[in-house]
């Protein structure tokens, strides 16, 4: 009866059990086909799950409560979600408007050499890859930004390719735009009754949108101060016109309908448009700050004032972790040894270019990812922008003393290591947080739709616990067109192996890496026409680009390890509940119940071997 008031119903397998049961009971005899170590085993989840119902009961009428004191929320929501769209759609058609034929010719002509050289990538790919960043450099902010990202995906192209992009992490050139002048920089702002004092002659970093100075105010305060690039505007609304025309061309194409490009190209527009405008990132950067205010591993820069095309940031100290890859990715040189192996020798680099130890640098990864896993499922507001050159990496002083070549002795392939990384992880703790992971650029930011993030919290929660065709069957609602698909059991079936074949190297190594996964789906997605969410597009390559850095810190971190943090709870089990999706829900139960004890779930479960209760054999 419980459960029906808050919307679960049970199978009746379940129920014919219970039945069963007290049949038993009341005739005073044991179940026959129960050993004691069964039922004790399903008595401990028994209980757990009574307590834990009752908590939700709570839940649930808070919930009942709130809905019924704000009636006209969802309404306004609404309202809001139909002007904003009309006001985009009016901004896209003035952008498409504006398309060029001389720009692409002017594109076609910057891009020319790349095929003039390619024979040279024979002889010397590093020397091509640096002619092709090159040239990319000077094709304008919308090219710098996929290269940026492609530098992060070192487990899907070349090294020589990634180090080539991945200094544009750090610098950009832009010879399509023209100098900025620090003295009139000084000039708008004490116009604008800032006290500045001085300003730097030459920048500390050059962005494809922006470039960073710093400077101090009559105060002492030391500041950064990040100047929009003259031009950026003109030469970013040329290319976002022809972005939105090819858009429309691949919408005309069957191929390419279904990988949803027109609305992609649209939402890119608005994204991309709102780091012309500083006031949106200061606006961002103030609600991650009070979005993130209780934690101590991840800070973001203080906004102390905003224009237009000025932004004064307080000045943060760190070492940016695209030039640390980037130096460990020199020092590595040529690794022709086996990807694990490879990545493993790339992440103890790092650790020594560092001077960490593998826990903290285990921690760095793992925070980096629970950070953007934060954004998705609690905050509902994501950093679109998360390459390692918007990230710095502050140590506190103990923590750069430490040998790493004396903490990866213990290694992590066994039970005593892994004990042995926990303990020092404790006693790291005990000594202070190690680091900071501060994050810069929030001029990206993307919001999403509450029923988006449900959606994807389903999805994450039914690949961990290895409900595959369940995970394959949301992906498939999410479609925005499946018309098209002429087989969508064959669909649904090839999703439920890439994410089985993702999720199985918990099994086999202990961790679960997304991005084979992610690829395969897209793949899918082409082969069988079948429309792709856009937000859900924008999130899982967000993911793409936060795990790829997060990796070269940590080949084995684990995605699901960082998901659970802010999926694992109560609402979450309340969801999958009424949603009848038992096998999940069963397996979030006992992980809770684990937790509350002490345990650690996954440990057990993959390095102990442990048998759970509905894994028994009747």
């Amino acid at each position: 009866m419980l459960l029906r008031r808050i919307g679960i119903r049970p199978p009746l397998s379940i129920l014919q059990s219970v039945q069963s049961g007290r049949a038993f009971s009341s005739t005073g005899r044991s179940l026959p086909h129960l050993t004691r170590r069964r039922v004790a085993a399903l008595t401990l989840t028994g209980l757990s799950g009574v307590a834990l119902i009752n908590a939700e009961v709570h839940k649930w009428l808070w919930d009942e409560f709130r809905e019924a004191t704000h009636p006209n929320r969802a309404e306004e929501r609404e309202a809001l979600a139909k002007e904003h769209e009309r006001e985009r759609q009016q901004e896209v058609e003035r952008l498409r408007g504006e398309a060029s034929i001389w720009r692409l010719l002017q594109l076609a002509v910057i891009m020319l050499p790349v095929a003039i050289y390619f024979p040279v990538w024979i002889v010397d790919p590093t020397l091509f890859w640096t002619w092709v960043s090159a040239r990319i450099d000077r094709a304008g902010p919308c090219f710098v930004k996929l290269a940026q990202w492609a530098a992060t995906r070192r487990d899907l192209f070349p090294d020589t390719l990634c180090a080539a992009l991945g200094r544009m992490h750090e610098s950009v050139s832009a010879p399509w735009s023209t100098a900025i002048e620090p003295a009139e920089v000084c000039s708008s702002l004490r116009n604008a009754e800032l006290d500045i004092q001085s300003l730097d002659s030459r920048p500390y970093a050059s962005g494809s949108m922006a470039e960073v100075y710093f400077g101090k105010l009559k105060d002492g305060t030391e500041v950064a101060v990040k100047c929009l690039r003259p031009g950026v505007k003109r030469l970013l609304e040329a290319d976002l016109a022809l972005l939105l025309c090819f858009g429309n061309w691949a919408e005309s194409l069957e191929p390419l309908r279904m990988l949803g490009l027109k609305k992609a190209a649209e939402e890119f527009c608005e994204h991309v448009q709102m780091q012309t405008d500083f006031r949106t990132e200061a606006s961002h950067l103030h609600r991650f700050r009070e979005n993130f205010e209780e934690l101590k591993s991840i800070r973001f820069p203080s906004p102390l004032y905003a224009s237009q095309d000025l932004l004064v940031l307080s000045r943060e100290v760190g070492r940016e972790l695209s030039r640390v890859f980037r130096e460990a990715m020199t020092s590595d040189g040529q690794d022709e040894r086996q990807d694990v192996d490879r990545f493993e020798s790339h992440a103890d680099t790092i650790r020594s270019i560092l001077g960490i130890p593998q826990d903290v640098s285990r921690r760095i990864a793992s925070d980096s990812l629970a950070a953007y896993m934060r954004m998705i499922f609690k905050d509902q507001f994501i950093h679109g922008d998360l390459h390692p050159g918007n990230v710095m990496l502050k140590l506190a002083g103990g923590s750069s003393s430490s040998h790493p070549e004396q903490a990866d002795d213990t290694g992590s392939g066994s039970l005593v290591g892994k004990a042995s990384d926990r303990l020092s992880s404790v006693v790291t703790r005990a000594r202070g947080q190690p680091f900071e992971l501060i994050i810069l650029d929030a001029g990206l930011a993307i919001p999403l739709a509450r029923e988006k993030v449900e959606a994807l919290r389903s999805l994450a929660l039914a690949i961990i616990y290895g409900d595959f065709n369940r995970a394959a069957q949301i992906l498939y609602d999410q479609s925005p067109d499946t018309s098209n698909c002429q087989d969508p059991q064959a669909f649904k079936s090839g999703l439920a192996k890439a994410f089985c074949d993702c999720r199985k190297q918990v099994y086999e190594d202990g961790f679960v890496q997304v991005s084979d996964a992610v690829l395969e789906a897209l793949r899918l997605v082409r082969y069988y026409n079948v429309g792709l969410d856009t937000t859900l597009t924008w999130t899982l390559l967000g993911m793409l680009s936060i795990e790829g850095s997060a990796r070269q810190l940590d080949p084995e971190v684990d995605c699901a390890r960082a998901a659970t943090r802010y999926i694992l709870n109560l609402p979450s089990l309340r969801k999958e509940l009424q949603s009848q999706s038992w096998h999940t829900s069963r397996h979030m139960l006992t992980e809770m119940f684990m937790n509350w004890l002490g345990f650690d779930y996954w440990e057990l479960r993959n390095s102990w071997s442990v048998t759970l209760p509905w894994q028994m054999k009747s």
